[in-house]
């Protein structure tokens, strides 16, 4: 599904000032939560400006989306007084014939989790295929059981890593399906995986999934990470839901030297703890469209994060944060924190 707006005619001092702005969110009434999308309308006269693209939807799935539009100026500011604008919004929604299918238990060794693999495998791909291809490792095929959905199944494989400079004794894990592959709980998914160097999400949906919590724990040879596609607006658990536990979602990802996660929806999210704990070579990281209204714990969220330099959390809210202990410490090379009105 895609929606945008139709830009049919704006005046001209309207498109010159950056007060002019809008903003895009998603089941949070509000121009301040659930941001999806937003900007303003300097230098656009005629044309189209996309609000979401390749948003998918299955069966009953729904969401809401509110578009809010605003001059911010004074009434009496003469070159934005008498102007006028004229657009509408577009959109169009194609069923794609993809059914989806649930990955259940992840973190199993159902999954070649078991000691002869767990920490041999350096890629993973989520893909979409109907038949097994040649060269697979035959007797470690797993056809799995999804209960009700047993007839279509999610296959899984391994091929052993034949790349050029790679370990010998490592493999390669495929988990492909003729459907979509969705998964409701990702907690602990490829924790302590620690030859895993790469993934691949080209077939694979998190629009219903709650918990992420220790997803990449101690991932420590993953040295980039691309989730660009997932969507995370119903997870809760970003970590663990106590104040001893050490499961945040990227705990242990010493190899990591940057992270975006500038298009993170957490408007759901309730547990932060240790999220990036030990993320020890991370110079770089983005963060700017966390939603922490509701967050209650985020005890050592950046513990032992030694190369980070600085943090734009302006946009965080703790207004129902009841545990912030450890939250930067051995933060040693942290100079600037940048932080708004809502701390």
């Amino acid at each position: 599904m895609d929606i945008w707006l139709n830009i049919n005619s704006i005046d001209t001092n309207l498109t010159n000032t950056p007060n002019f702005k809008w903003v895009f969110s998603k089941n949070v009434n509000t121009c301040e939560s659930g941001i999806i999308n937003q900007g303003d309308f300097r230098n656009i006269q005629n044309g189209k400006i996309t609000l979401i693209e390749g948003a998918e939807y299955a069966n009953n799935e729904s969401d809401k989306y509110y578009l809010y539009i605003w001059l911010d100026e004074a009434e009496t500011n003469t070159n934005t007084m008498n102007q006028s604008f004229d657009f509408s919004v577009g959109g169009n929604c194609e069923d794609n014939g993809l059914e989806k299918v649930l990955l259940k238990n992840l973190n199993t060794t159902d999954y070649f989790r078991e000691a002869d693999y767990k920490t041999k495998i350096t890629d993973i791909s989520f893909i979409y295929d109907e038949d097994l291809p040649s060269g697979i490792i035959t007797n470690n095929v797993k056809t799995y059981d999804l209960g009700a959905n047993a007839s279509k199944p999610i296959m899984g494989y391994l091929i052993e890593n034949t790349d050029v400079g790679a370990d010998l004794d490592t493999y390669k894990l495929y988990v492909s399906s003729q459907y979509k592959i969705y998964a409701q709980s990702l907690s602990n998914a490829f924790s302590g995986m620690t030859a895993l160097k790469n993934i691949e999400f080209d077939n694979f949906d998190t629009s219903g999934t709650t918990a992420m919590n220790a997803m990449f724990y101690n991932c420590s040879s993953l040295t980039s990470l691309n989730l660009s596609g997932f969507n995370t607006s119903n997870v809760v658990y970003f970590g663990p839901n106590s104040n001893g536990g050490t499961g945040g979602m990227f705990y242990g990802c010493s190899g990591l030297t940057s992270l975006d996660l500038g298009y993170f929806d957490t408007s759901s999210a309730k547990y932060m703890p240790n999220m990036f704990q030990n993320c020890s070579s991370l110079t770089s990281l983005n963060i700017t469209s966390f939603d922490t209204s509701d967050v209650d714990n985020m005890i050592s969220m950046f513990n032992n994060c030694i190369n980070l330099t600085s943090l734009d959390l302006s946009y965080f809210d703790t207004t129902n944060v009841s545990w912030a202990s450890y939250m930067f410490k051995s933060c040693s090379s942290l100079t600037t924190i940048y932080a708004a009105s809502g701390w």
